[in-house]
């Protein structure tokens, strides 16, 4: 691996597992490891999380360089300097239309479609600027982790959960949902 402290793991549409570590991206084919890492133009950073968009392309989040899409050949980098709302990624999910969300670090919630970013803060109903985990519901609903609870998004409003709702903590750093329809959050 790129260094021992991993801190993100994603597989591939080709079965490959991606790491997401301290000092770079390492890639395993199931044979042998790849390392990408500065050598190959990523910037010296944590990578904090992975994803694959519909097209195939692998997206990484760094704690500070913003986020980078490699498309097999390149790595192609977007910062607030092309309408990232923070350099500090906190989660990805991208999403079966071929959209990406990106939770950030206090930027809040940006949404991008291949063009260009849009963004979604506590003044459009979001309870904190501070995104940890993302998830999609089976009805297409955004779920999003703060540190101030939970916010289901359903493409036009947020609805927000906090302890006074029933969360045993408002910081929220992982979600899934079931077979049966109910969502789990890891406080």
């Amino acid at each position: 691996l790129s260094n021992d402290l991993v801190n993100s793991i994603t597989k591939d549409r080709h079965e490959n597992l991606w790491f997401g570590t301290m000092e770079g991206v390492s890639c395993y084919h199931g044979k042998a490891l790849n390392h990408f890492s500065s050598d190959q133009g990523l910037p010296k950073d944590l990578f904090i999380c992975i994803g694959e968009d519909t097209s195939g392309s692998i997206w990484l989040g760094t704690s500070a360089n913003g986020l980078i899409q490699y498309d097999g050949k390149d790595f192609t980098n977007y910062t607030t300097h092309q309408g990232l709302a923070s350099n500090r990624i906190g989660a990805l999910w991208p999403d079966s239309r071929g959209n990406l969300w990106i939770g950030t670090l206090g930027g809040g919630l940006c949404f991008f479609d291949g063009t260009r970013f849009s963004s979604f803060t506590t003044q459009q109903g979001l309870p904190d600027n501070d995104i940890y985990t993302l998830a999609k519901d089976a009805n297409d609903n955004l779920w999003i982790g703060t540190v101030n609870g939970v916010s289901c998004f359903d493409g036009k409003e947020f609805k927000n959960f906090t302890t006074q709702q029933g969360l045993p903590q408002n910081m929220v750093v992982s979600i899934a949902q079931d077979t049966k329809g109910n969502m789990w959050f890891g406080t």
